[in-house]
């Protein structure tokens, strides 16, 4: 918590010496372009996050499954973000060699950098994953003092640099961790006499992979959000939304940070999931409540970090999804006690048509504003909440809490 606190800070002032140094286009331009970036290296991922939280504390062999991981990851970062700098159309700003090269830096990075913080999480290491940040935030403010005079690619790059600094220190922690024997079945030689295959991360690969698009889907509204509102109502207002949903990730620490604490703990204890589940609601509403509370009523002061523009045009916007807080903090634990159960088909189930239906609603809902968008925003979480509830019950997890 205190990690996705410093993280949520550190955005805010970054942003906000971005916003006052740059103008809205290049902020809408950065943002759009780092939004696709995020979504391409969660997908280089391969589903390895969750799975790394879920089982690597109890593997027969956790360091082979968290190195070849990594090299997984890695080619499949590589491979795509070459593909996409290739072929993506991008503003005359980034249409470079320079750029691109810099974007294909920025997926694997990102890749590996989630890889290695979620290691972390699994080995119960908290305070390296605090550490890492911490670096990170640091060298990306510094470096985007220097480099904020190059527009948009200045801005990405020191994102990137920052990136790097704290996935090199994430991988090399988790790398060195000292493992517990294993309590679960031991290993089986492989055809070619070595005692396991070469990616071992393939041994979890149903539970990896069924979760992995469920995952990159699910993270589409956030993500690519400012690069549509770019494309349909131009850079200023990406740039606008893009601020608003900064300040939404910054509420959504909450629940995400302690959903991730509490499938940790499940892959330790298994007996006691419905303690984990309740302990992890009542944290997240005692701190989610007041949270949003205070950001509603200070919307526009904060907003004012960024400029003037930034309150006139986003206050409405980030006040819907203040509101909307409430309720997807419920869907954060609902898809992660789906996972606890290995319910992966529901799961997904849940993930896509809840995504569609957020997307659909922010779609209905824009009318050409920054405040429709925001009001989308509540009430898709609200249709994802009912969808989550459904696949809960209707894949038995619900029967299977109350049973213990």
């Amino acid at each position: 918590m205190v990690n996705q606190g410093l993280l949520g800070v550190a955005g805010w002032v970054f942003w906000a010496l971005v916003a006052r140094h740059t103008s809205t286009t290049q902020v809408g331009t950065a943002t759009a372009t780092l939004g696709l970036v995020s979504l391409l290296a969660l997908a280089c991922t391969l589903g390895l996050p969750n799975t790394f939280v879920r089982f690597l504390a109890r593997d027969p062999d956790p360091r082979r499954l968290l190195t070849s991981g990594l090299w997984a990851t890695a080619l499949a970062g590589f491979a795509t973000g070459t593909i996409w700098a290739a072929v993506y159309p991008f503003t005359p700003a980034l249409d470079t060699i320079t750029s691109r090269s810099v974007v294909v830096f920025g997926v694997v990075v990102s890749a590996l950098g989630m890889l290695g913080t979620f290691a972390l999480v699994a080995q119960r290491r908290a305070a390296w994953v605090l550490s890492k940040d911490t670096a990170g935030s640091v060298v990306k403010l510094g470096t985007v003092a220097v480099l904020w005079r190059f527009g948009a690619l200045g801005v990405i790059a020191a994102t990137f640099i920052g990136t790097a600094l704290g996935t090199v220190v994430a991988i090399g922690s988790a790398l060195r961790s000292r493992y517990a024997p294993a309590p679960s079945r031991p290993r089986a030689p492989s055809s070619n006499g070595n005692s396991a295959p070469k990616w071992y991360w393939t041994r979890h690969l149903r539970f990896s992979l069924g979760n992995h698009l469920s995952v990159v889907v699910a993270s589409l509204p956030a993500l690519v959000l400012p690069a549509v509102v770019a494309t349909v109502l131009g850079a200023n207002d990406a740039a606008y939304v893009a601020v608003a949903l900064m300040l939404l990730a910054a509420l959504n620490i909450i629940p995400q940070a302690l959903s991730n604490a509490m499938l940790a703990e499940i892959g330790h204890d298994e007996t006691q999931v419905r303690r984990h589940v309740l302990r992890a609601l009542a944290a997240i509403y005692a701190g989610a409540v007041p949270a949003a509370l205070v950001l509603y009523v200070l919307a526009p002061r904060v907003l004012t970090l960024f400029g003037e523009r930034y309150s006139q045009h986003a206050t409405t916007c980030l006040r819907w999804m203040c509101v909307a807080t409430l309720i997807s903090g419920l869907n954060y634990v609902g898809d992660t006690v789906l996972l606890a159960f290995k319910r992966v088909r529901a799961y997904g189930v849940v993930n896509i048509a809840g995504t569609v239906l957020v997307l659909a609603s922010i779609v209905v809902f824009a009318n050409n504003s920054t405040s429709g968008i925001g009001l989308g925003w509540l009430c898709g979480q609200v249709g994802y909440l009912l969808i989550s509830l459904l696949g809960l019950w209707r894949s038995g997890v619900v029967a299977r809490l109350l049973a213990r």
